[in-house]
């Protein structure tokens, strides 16, 4: 665009010239350069982690962005061909201006085989209204002429797929280094990924979405509606075509395409990086939890398909083998990853982790994946730098602070600590003579293999807590002729022998249907087996810091359950005992465990790191 013609579109609409030249182009070296530095201090800080960020998800997240750098500022020139526009008169004179120059350069006729001939349809003739951004870049290829000159001119731009709605009145060049831009790149990951319909209960949202695409996009007809539960907003299918040219696949499914956030926003402005993480843990994000969660495909968990779990039912991450386990952190979620990046550059510490995996109705092998922020402190930093758009969320926040203002032991040297060890705790290991009772549904495998198959497997005590939920399609061994309930029984008291050690009598195992077992599953209480604690008691402050919790199931395998900060609120003059009951509630209103105070362990530091190197 000319000097003149950049005035022109600067005064017909109102406003002064501003930042030109560094919105045009970024320097993509420099991008990288930073989220380089950002991913090494990341990795630096959380070295001594349990779930430490990992420096080749830095190489994998540069591959991605050489791949695709994408570009915050969108000229008529970057979108398809098929792409239609209708011009003012000052633009028609321009295309009539185009249309001579192209006369004396190649005369009418050759114009005419060149497929120039639709310029003087639309600007000489006015055959038609609209002229479409191919016939334009054939006279580019043939005429020394810039298309954006005619982005002053543009009064309405329509996609070559669009049906509804037909017309746009855009704001060209479309511009995505905003808050308003960074905004709706990152509430695209609650929009289907073909047409980039928002889908969101919250109906604030969606009125938020509309004024940002209004003000980056232009003016267009816009169709709400509710769908099972779910209130979508349609818009024109150039949108999708903006998100991609800004650096988002939106080709595959989301989960499989697993974008990153756009490498732009590691050298824009720190308010635009406020607002793309704003958006984007408002819509993904737990504010009571201060958790932000994505799913990423992983194929290459083929292998271990038969221990992962179908939907609903979900494979916690720490019961997977360590194949399995090094597999999924060779396939981060790159939207997470790279937003842990930005929050670093606030200053922001969150940890990234996988939580659970599980096949998905078509079967896809998928595992989410968790950031987290848990320190009060980090929680007070989000919340001045970053917080939530939506109202509901930002309250929540605020009551997360509020409940949580008591300073943390791991940030100030004068809080006073009373470490738990009144006595030193052996690792109780689960009674064999214990007796269980058990409800599994099982298949048979047809002939030649003639196995037995598990479809699900619930084990509970005598007072009837869920000890412990197996997976599905496991091996509990062969049938003879004919399939029979009794073989069956027998399987599941072998496997169940061979595996936790504890033996069953007759009419323990129970052989039901998958529902039944479902049902029981979901209607029971956790419970009947012994956790392990790591805490710090501050009576003056009348708080239990909860550093770690691990949980003993069948077969003596221990599983951390939780390894991050949380607050038991206490009165200051409670013993063991009474510290225990606050744990056993704390459990129950968390985790729906039914346990009994003989069942909760206090752990030292040593005895944590014997816990650790247990872990299945």
């Amino acid at each position: 665009m000319t000097d003149a013609n950049e005035r022109k579109w600067v005064q017909s609409r109102g406003g002064h010239q501003s930042f030109t030249g560094p919105k045009e182009v970024y320097d993509v070296e420099e991008a990288i350069c930073q989220v380089r530095n950002l991913g090494h201090a990341q990795a630096l800080t959380q070295s001594r982690r349990l779930h430490q960020y990992r420096l080749e998800w830095i190489d994998q997240l540069e591959a991605r962005y050489r791949g695709n750098p994408g570009k915050p500022l969108i000229h008529l020139s970057d979108l398809p061909r098929k792409t239609a526009i209708r011009v003012s008169e000052d633009g028609l004179a321009l295309l009539r201006e185009l249309w001579e120059t192209i006369k004396r350069m190649h005369g009418t006729r050759a114009a005419k085989k060149l497929g120039l001939e639709n310029i003087y349809s639309c600007a000489v003739a006015r055959y038609y209204a609209y002229i479409t951004l191919e016939s334009l870049r054939r006279a580019e290829e043939n005429v020394n002429w810039n298309i954006d000159q005619l982005e002053p001119y543009v009064m309405q731009i329509k996609c070559h797929k669009n049906n509804w709605p037909k017309e746009i009145e855009p704001n060209l060049p479309f511009d995505f280094l905003n808050e308003d831009g960074a905004a709706i790149l990152a509430y695209y990951t609650d929009s289907k990924h073909a047409n980039c319909v928002f889908t969101n209960k919250d109906m604030e949202l969606h009125e938020l979405v509309k004024g940002a695409v209004e003000r980056v996009v232009g003016r267009m007809r816009v169709k709400t509606s509710v769908y099972e539960g779910i209130t979508e907003t349609n818009w024109s299918l150039l949108l999708p075509t903006l998100v991609a040219i800004a650096g988002v696949n939106t080709k595959p499914r989301q989960k499989i395409a697993n974008n990153p956030a756009p490498l732009w926003l590691f050298t824009a402005p720190k308010n635009v990086v406020s607002a793309y993480l704003r958006a984007l843990w408002t819509a993904e994000g737990m504010a009571r939890f201060m958790r932000c969660v994505q799913t990423v495909v992983v194929p290459q968990l083929e292998p271990y398909r038969h221990i992962i779990a179908t939907k609903p039912a979900v494979t916690p991450y720490n019961r997977l083998p360590t194949e399995a386990k090094e597999t999924i952190y060779q396939h981060p979620s790159f939207l997470l990853a790279s937003a842990v990046l930005l929050q670093r550059s606030f200053g922001i510490d969150a940890t990234l982790k996988p939580s659970v995996a599980y096949s998905d109705y078509r079967k896809e092998l998928t595992v989410l994946w968790t950031t987290e922020i848990t320190s009060i402190t980090e929680i007070n930093k989000f919340s001045k730098l970053i917080d939530f758009d939506g109202t509901a969320k930002h309250l929540l926040l605020r009551q997360r602070i509020h409940e949580s203002s008591s300073p943390s032991p791991f940030y100030s040297k004068r809080v006073a600590k009373e470490l738990i060890s009144l006595y030193p705790i052996r690792l109780m290991m689960l009674r064999e003579e214990s007796r269980y009772k058990v409800y599994a549904s099982v298949y048979p495998r047809p002939p030649p293999s003639r196995q037995i198959r598990s479809l699900a497997v619930a084990i509970f005590d005598q007072k009837g807590r869920l000890v412990q939920s197996l997976g599905s399609d496991m091996f509990l061994g062969e049938y003879g002729h004919h399939f029979t309930k009794t073989q069956a029984r027998m399987g599941v008291e072998s496997t169940l022998e061979a595996e936790f050690g504890i033996s069953m009598e007759e009419g323990d195992v129970n052989i039901v249907t998958e529902k039944e077992v479902d049902r029981l599953i979901k209607k029971a209480k956790r419970g009947g087996f012994h956790v392990y604690v790591s805490a710090e008691n501050v009576p003056s402050e009348r708080a239990l810091y909860l550093k770690a919790i691990y949980r003993l199931e069948l077969g003596n395998r221990v599983w951390p359950e939780k390894e991050t900060m949380e607050i038991i609120r206490t009165v200051g003059n409670e013993d063991e005992a009474g510290l225990k009951k606050l744990v056993a509630d704390y459990l129950r209103r968390a985790y729906r465990y039914s346990l009994e105070t003989d069942e909760i362990h206090f752990v030292t530091q040593k005895e944590l790191q014997k816990l650790r190197s247990l872990t299945a």
